[in-house]
């Protein structure tokens, strides 16, 4: 009989722990208040502007530059041009060859 209590007692004891943590985060009765974090990240997308999900695998380097200080690597001008959009840039080609001094190169 105090075996069966006892699992009764754990029993009731977990459902009341999931039903606390799964509780609303401005909950009032159980005493909890959680503010959420907001992020942000580079990639500021338009709802209306549609960019393309994938370029050609083909290696075509290009040098992409602003004209002023922005120099980047893509794999190709499809890569670019997705580059652009996503970012809301206007890259241009500046040479058909990866930029001198790149970090690294954008293939997707």
């Amino acid at each position: 009989m105090q075996a069966l209590t006892l699992v009764l007692l754990v029993g009731l004891t977990a459902a009341v722990l999931v039903s606390v943590e799964g509780a609303p985060a401005s909950d009032k009765k159980i005493g909890i208040s959680h503010k959420l974090k907001t992020t942000s990240t580079s990639t500021t997308i338009s709802p209306s502007r549609k960019c393309k999900s994938e370029c050609p695998n083909d290696y075509n380097p290009i040098c992409g530059s602003d004209g002023a200080k922005v120099n980047l690597s893509f794999g190709n001008k499809c890569v670019m041009e997705k580059y652009n959009c996503e970012h809301n840039t206007k890259l241009t080609v500046k040479v058909n060859a990866e930029c001198p001094n790149s970090k690294g190169i954008r293939l997707a």
